[in-house]
């Protein structure tokens, strides 16, 4: 076997031990698993060889790795390409360095940093019962998350208009727009909530250009958006059926 087949064979192992987990509809095991730190982060010499490459989207798959929650990241044209050469491999910390709560916030943000604390808040507090709900559709398997995908703006504002080290990711919550004028539609339901990667350094905090806390149907190509259905050709590490 080449290197590079081995090499992708090893990433997809790890993906795809993401799936089996949330096959088993485990949810206590999937938060613990999600749940293992508050963020992770991409550093400029990352970023500038993701950016080499000129993509439109970076993606985010989820993947497990000796029993150790891990995201894998890889620009959207390598990953159409299935070339594995540059995706880093990250776990969640609690630590974030150099990181100044006073100091976030700017008239460059995309969201405010109220509503980006909003969607950590509900995060933290809600994520088990918005998985929970998730599991208890009858089509459970398209709502797994293997997969979210981010336009590189959201790097690209951080590292292009400042000169700090580090883009942090964490995870949120924020609220599903696409049916509100549904009579079904409601706030307190977690049906209306998807989860998001808010994007940040010490002067601002981005997301995926989602300005008004709503999602829509085209989310995944103006903003960002958790994947649930893959194509093939462009999703290489995508878990397999």
């Amino acid at each position: 076997m080449t290197l590079k087949k081995n090499i992708k064979k090893n990433l997809l192992s790890y993906t795809n031990e993401w799936k089996k987990l949330t096959e088993t509809k485990d949810i206590d095991s999937i938060i613990k698993y999600m749940n293992s730190g508050f963020s992770f982060y991409i550093t400029r010499k990352e970023y500038n060889i993701i950016q080499a490459n000129q993509p439109e989207y970076v993606h985010y798959y989820f993947a497990i790795k000796d029993k150790e929650f891990k995201i894998l990241i890889i620009d959207n044209k390598a990953d159409e390409a299935g070339d594995h050469t540059h995706v880093f491999e990250k776990s969640l910390s609690n630590e974030i360095q150099d990181l100044s709560l006073n100091l976030m916030g700017s008239k460059d943000v995309t969201i405010s940093m109220e509503e980006a604390l909003n969607r950590s808040f509900r995060w933290n507090l809600f994520s088990y019962n918005w998985l929970k709900a998730m599991s208890e559709k009858k089509y459970y398997k398209d709502h797994t998350i293997p997969l979210i995908i981010n336009p590189i703006k959201d790097l690209e504002n951080i590292f292009k208009n400042t000169s700090e080290s580090y883009a942090y990711h964490f995870f949120g919550l924020k609220e599903n727009n696409t049916n509100n004028d549904d009579d079904q539609y409601s706030i307190n339901s977690m049906d209306n909530y998807m989860i998001d990667l808010i994007v940040t350094n010490v002067t601002s905090i981005h997301n995926t250009d989602n300005e008004d806390d709503s999602a829509n149907d085209n989310s995944c190509i103006g903003g960002g958006c958790a994947v649930t259905i893959h194509n093939e050709k462009k999703h290489s590490l995508f878990p397999k059926e």
